[in-house]
Parts: structure tokens; sequence; C-alpha cells
């Protein structure tokens, strides 16, 4: 841009678009007034004010590097075009952080300066907005988003990939165009899946409710170096823009998903033996009697367990010791068990095993017999970091047999619960059915 032919002065004080002059390093050396109504600044003030402190961080580095690069550009003065176009947050000086549209350009004749012009997208209906109705500024605005996104076409094709597909998917832009969308899946997914990607073609975002189409899906990715992730799709309406195409935007879930899995294991374990607490006792319990396929080969078997000697060795000892006596119990249970079997911990030191399959009584009696050997082996427990003491402890078990002894939660636990005391009216370190 020639500032002297297009009269810098006159001819962007009346634009409502945000106008500034920039040095090499983003210093302000004049602004029109919309930005400096729109910013909140002073014209005293703006001067010598760097563009990029109005300029929300992530997006500053690259800015900046544009600034800098249409400063060196002055000789080789080439039109902006809409690839030029960049996305940035400004921060007002009053107000929320809005959305613009920027463009730099370089300025005849000044290798000092470079001419911004920002358009305040809050005019408009969003980014969203955006995105869908511009067509020919796409792929420049699509570089502003953290996201991954593609856009393939009816052969799968893709057309087009942004910067962000590196870190999701392990590819550099580049080596995705062209490339099957299917190379960014395991084959068995994307065979699995391609007609359901087939239908966000046929089916515009405002039709899909109404067919029960979700407008985002969950999908195992395939990086190019780090194997399987859990992957995040996001769907826009196909479109006739170089042929027809559709834009797919995904995001990496691994880290919400494995946080959801910390999320869930907290609320299903014991925190201090990491056996199931409760909850997963009675969600397994449920599961276990709405497969009534399984009492059809045989029986399963619930233990009630509570140690004999635990609160003495509270007392005596101290609660630390009693922890450890509660955590090398869980520990001894688990090895007595089938990988088959679960585990559960109700609080102090009832502990409960479901067994998911016995031929007869017998099966019980064994794994029973086998639970009062573990148990009754010494316990090493160090007290206060100093040397090991050895303590003994005994366990009653109540039994009950499913379905002979209940057929439902309440029925089950209430049998096994009074198995449990008769054992230990019956002198203790032994079972009861």
């Amino acid at each position: 841009i020639d500032l002297e032919e297009a009269g810098f002065d006159s001819a962007v004080s009346a634009s409502v678009d945000l106008a500034c002059l920039v040095a090499p390093d983003g210093t302000i050396k004049s602004a029109n007034p919309a930005f400096l109504e729109r910013l909140g600044q002073q014209e005293d003030e703006v001067s010598q004010r760097s563009l990029l402190n109005l300029v929300e961080a992530p997006y500053r580095p690259n800015f900046s590097e544009r600034i800098r690069v249409k400063c060196e550009q002055m000789a080789d003065l080439v039109p902006a075009n809409p690839d030029d176009m960049v996305l940035l947050r400004l921060l007002p000086a009053t107000g929320a952080p809005f959305s613009v549209e920027a463009v730099v350009a370089s300025v005849a004749g000044d290798d000092h300066s470079a001419f911004v012009v920002m358009r305040d997208l809050s005019m408009y209906h969003g980014l969203l907005e955006q995105l869908r109705e511009s067509r020919d500024n796409y792929d420049a605005l699509s570089e502003t988003i953290a996201e991954a996104i593609v856009r393939i076409n009816e052969a799968f094709e893709i057309v087009f990939a942004n910067s962000a597909v590196k870190s999701t998917f392990g590819f550099e832009p580049h080596e995705l165009k062209g490339a099957n969308f299917a190379v960014l899946f395991p084959d068995s997914v994307f065979e699995r899946c391609e007609p359901q990607f087939r239908r966000y073609f046929i089916v515009d975002d405002q039709d899909r409710r109404k067919l029960g189409m979700a407008n985002t899906m969950e999908v195992l990715g395939q990086h190019k170096h780090r194997g399987v992730a859990p992957m995040e799709m996001s769907f826009g309406n196909s479109r006739d823009y170089r042929g027809r195409t559709l834009t797919c935007i995904v995001r990496d879930i691994t880290q919400r998903k494995n946080a959801e899995r910390r999320l869930r294991h907290l609320a299903f374990h014991d925190q201090l033996t990491g056996l199931g607490n409760r909850d997963l006792f009675e969600q397994d319990m449920r599961r276990l009697f709405d497969a009534s396929a399984v009492f059809d080969a045989g029986k399963a078997a619930l233990l009630f367990l509570d140690l004999d000697g635990f609160k003495q060795v509270n007392d005596t000892i101290g609660h630390d010791a009693g922890d450890q006596l509660l955590v090398q119990t869980a520990t001894r249970l688990r090895k007595t068990l089938r990988e088959s079997d679960s585990v559960y911990r109700f609080g102090g030191d009832e502990f409960v095993v479901l067994i998911s399959f016995i031929h007869d009584r017998r099966g019980a009696s064994v794994v029973a017999n086998n639970i009062l050997g573990a148990i009754r082996r010494p316990f090493q427990l160090s007290i206060n970091g100093q040397s090991a003491t050895t303590v003994s402890v005994g366990v009653s078990i109540g039994i009950a047999v499913l379905p002979d002894d209940g057929e439902n939660i309440t029925a089950a636990t209430k049998a096994a619960d009074l198995a449990m005391y008769f054992a230990k009216d019956n002198g203790k370190n032994t079972f009861a059915f």
C-alpha cells in the first residue's frame, strides 16, 4: 500500500475497521479513531505502545512474525489476498476480549512500517458463522485453531489440513494433502466408521438432530508415531468448495479420557487398599443378576469377611499398623482369588468376595479355606518406621450361594452377612453357609 496515494489520515479516519501503522517490533506509530474507541485507548497514550500487547498471548508469535515480514517486504509490494488474513483476539482496556480478522500490508518506500487493518467479528455472527460462511479465507482462519482441521472430498481424499494436524496426528499438512482419510485411523476403525462419515456429506447440521445424528463422535485415531489415541470429531456442513467437501474438526481427548478413568477409579474404589467399594460391588451384582444365563451353567458365591483381632491391633499398636494390616490383607485376598473373581472393601475390616462361577457349594468351601489359610499367616507391620512387629489375626467368613440363597442384591447380602455372624458365634476363624 502507498500511504501517500491512499491518503492515510483521511482514508482511514472514517473507516469502521480498526487500522494502525506499526513498526517491525509492533510499536504503534498511529491509529484511526475506530481503533482507539474499540480498544479504549487515548490518542496521546497509544503512540509508542506495542500492538502485540493488545493481542492475546497465543496469537502473538504468529502475528509478530507477519508484521516483521511485511516490514521487510516494502520493496516487493503484493496486494493482500485472503490467505494473508489471520484471526486474532484483542484485549480492550475495558470489556471482554473480542475476535478480529486482520490483514498486514507492506508500506511503499518504508522498510520500518507495516499497515494493519482489523475487522471486528463481533459485529457479525461470531467465529463459527465466519468459518461456515467464509470460503476464500477459510484456510487462513483455520490456522488460528488449536484443533486439527481436515477437509475431505467425496472420494475421502484430504484436500486441506491445517498445521494442528502435526500435534494431533503427527503428520505435516503437506503429507496429508491428497492422502486418503483412512490414514488417520486404524484399518478396522475406518472400515466400521466409513458409512457414518459418509452420512455427514448428505445430512447437514440443521437436519442431523432430527435423524438422531450427533454432531460429534468419539473414535480411535491413528497417530503417525504414537499409535492409537481417542479422538473427538465434529463435522461442519458439506460444501461445494473446489468440489463437494466436508470439514472435520478433530481433537485428541487422551488427557480427558485419562482424567475420566481416574475419576471413575476414585468413585468406585477404596483409597486405602485400591479394592472396589460398595458402589462398585452393587454395580457388579446388578450385572451378575441381569446375566441370568450365568446360572444356567452353574452358580456364584458371595463371601462376607470380617477380620478377627483387627480391633486389638488397631487399639494397641496404632492406626498406621491397622492400615498396613488392611493393605496386606487386600493383597493376600487378590492373590488367593482367580482373575474372574472380585474383592471389595466396605470399610473398617469388612471385606467382600464375589466368586463369579462355581459348580456347587464345595467350590465355595475351597475358596473359603484358601482365604482362611492366607489370613492365618503372620503379618509383618512396621511401627513408626521401626523394626517390623509380627501380628496374627483370623477371619470369619459367611457364604451365600447364588441364586439359591438370594435372587437379588438385598437377599444375597443379607444371607452372607447372617452367615458371617454365625461363623463368629461359632468360634471365629472359620466359615459358614
